[in-house]
């Protein structure tokens, strides 16, 4: 038995309608700002992605990288694996944010625990 008060609203009912604006501005906030994100996050995958396929010094004839055995060629084959993992794994997270349906209950916990299932931006 929940309890109500003289309106019989439950206090969850009346904390949604007295902060239905406040949810609705956080939405918008947040929809805006990842997709901001996602767009440098994708520029940075680019980008990453392209330095993978054009390496450094380029290829010798029989087709292997001509830098291939420079010590700084595995730490730039590293750092570029890296960027590449953190900027998609950084797009992932901003559409998660971009598709969360943005419930009072979500606001409680976290919004990168959603489900995918409802698109609301």
């Amino acid at each position: 038995m929940t309890t109500r008060n003289a309106d019989q609203k439950t206090a969850g009912e009346v904390f949604s309608e007295t902060n239905d604006k406040l949810r609705m501005e956080a939405k918008e906030w947040m929809c805006e700002n990842a997709k901001n994100c996602s767009v440098v996050a994708v520029l940075i995958a680019i980008v990453a992605f392209t330095s993978a396929y054009t390496i450094p010094g380029g290829p010798d004839k029989s087709g292997h990288p001509v830098l291939h055995h420079e010590p700084m060629f595995l730490l730039f084959t590293l750092a570029d694996a890296i960027s590449l993992s953190a900027s998609l794994t950084a797009v992932i997270i901003f559409l998660n944010i971009v598709t969360s349906p943005f419930r009072f209950k979500d606001f409680a916990s976290s919004l990168l625990k959603n489900n995918l299932q409802h698109l609301s931006c």
